[in-house]
């Protein structure tokens, strides 16, 4: 493939081109430019017509094939330091190619006027589906120039700004430019630190924008507070199917609220809570909102301080459940008898096939073998790093025997298995 990449840049017909040594190909696709390249290996057919252009090591070689290979769709421009000169070469590139689906960019020192021209681009682009800004301060005008192409672009589907830790003028720019964009998809404001404020601001923008259907707020210091206002939103919200609120600090009442929600809403499909110190009251809440809730498929619970009543509460929800498909949670503090619960539930529970729940000090595994000889609709369990004992690990082999036609994969000791070799 990289040679053919390269015969493609090359202009040159292959039938008049020598055999190319791969590590030459491999050096170039990684921004070495062929004049580093030892004399003895490089092959003098191509590579005047490369050196004509290649001038400067590390991205100058990447911006000049995308402009003229057809096969270059996705640019990770993300190593360089994104001046000017950078974002004007890929201003070019985009304008050149236009098949570019995919554009990942780490800006730096780039001027407003710059950002302009990125975002007289952006306005009439065809075919970027996906745009991801990374790590760099963006700084409020940028952003505002941003807005104003994000509100006239008839093609993004997904937006990533993450590593920010985006100021409130600059969610404000992205609020105003996605209640007038109405092809976007999905938004990624993960490690941005948004806080309780620009939650407020994120729910203003899902109370207007009808398309957006998967949203991730991971790791934005997001409290109990911010947690109650999405939840408000999530009650009368009718396309976000996906959420992600990892890595906050929803705690027990954020999550409360959030559990009520669930209670109302018809759409939302996956939920991801891990690590939000959510104890056993919140465990509870959970528990009843399963209960109740027919749209959540995939619920995401590890690494939170869930013990034995939480997981009781979570197993009396998934009796009656009849629509969760996926549950995780990992790194709790179930124990066996929490375990019990939940197993107890699967000889009943007709919808689930993945349970995850390594890490939660369970050394009896006789209740996880009892619920395998019964359970007919579970496809991957996984109970390692628990210090499940002997017997336990005996009790789940029997079950495995018995249930061997329908467990795919299943792990209780440190290694995750297909069930043909477990049994």
């Amino acid at each position: 493939v990289y040679v053919e990449i390269l015969y493609e840049c090359s202009g040159v017909s292959l039938d008049k081109l020598k055999p190319l040594p791969i590590e030459l190909a491999w050096n170039v696709i990684n921004g070495m430019a062929i004049s580093e390249y030892p004399e003895e290996k490089r092959s003098s057919d191509i590579l005047k017509s490369f050196n004509e252009y290649i001038t400067r090591k590390s991205e100058e070689s990447i911006f000049w094939m995308a402009k003229h290979t057809k096969l270059i769709t996705e640019a990770f421009f993300q190593h360089g330091v994104m001046d000017n000169e950078y974002v004007n070469a890929v201003n070019e590139v985009l304008k050149a190619t236009k098949r570019v689906t995919k554009l990942f960019l780490n800006f730096a020192k780039v001027t407003v006027e710059t950002i302009k021209d990125f975002g007289e681009v952006l306005k009439t682009d065809k075919t970027l589906t996906e745009l991801t800004l990374y790590r760099k301060e963006i700084g409020a005008e940028n952003m505002k120039v941003l807005s104003k192409a994000l509100k006239v672009n008839k093609m993004l589907k997904q937006m990533n700004v993450h590593y920010f830790t985006l100021k409130i003028e600059e969610m404000e720019c992205i609020s105003e430019a996605l209640k007038a964009n109405k092809k976007l998809m999905r938004l990624n404001l993960g490690y941005n630190k948004i806080g309780t404020e620009g939650a407020k601001i994120i729910v203003e923008l899902l109370n207007t924008n009808a398309s957006l259907e998967d949203l991730n707020l991971c790791s934005n210091s997001i409290d109990n507070n911010g947690a109650k206002l999405l939840s408000v939103m999530l009650k009368t919200n009718r396309q976000l199917t996906k959420l992600d609120l990892s890595w906050n600090e929803t705690k027990n009442k954020g999550t409360c609220a959030i559990c009520e929600a669930l209670k109302v809403n018809r759409v939302l499909a996956n939920l991801n809570l891990e690590y939000n110190n959510i104890e056993n009251e919140g465990g509870a809440a959970i528990g009843d909102a399963l209960k109740v809730n027919a749209s959540l498929m995939i619920l995401e619970l590890s690494g939170n301080k869930i013990n034995i009543e939480g997981a009781k509460a979570i197993g009396e929800g998934l009796r009656i459940n009849k629509t969760l498909k996926q549950l995780n949670i990992y790194r709790n503090r179930i124990r066996d008898e929490g375990a019990n619960a939940i197993c107890e539930a699967l000889k009943v529970n007709k919808t689930l096939v993945r349970l995850e729940f390594k890490s939660n000090n369970i050394e009896d595994g006789k209740a996880i073998g009892e619920a395998l000889k019964i359970n007919r609709t579970l496809r991957v369990l996984e109970a390692s790093y628990n210090g499940i004992d002997d017997e336990g690990i005996e009790a789940i082999y029997e079950g495995l025997k018995i249930n061997k036609e329908h467990i795919e994969a299943v792990s209780y000791t440190h290694l995750t298995l297909p069930t043909i070799c477990s049994v």
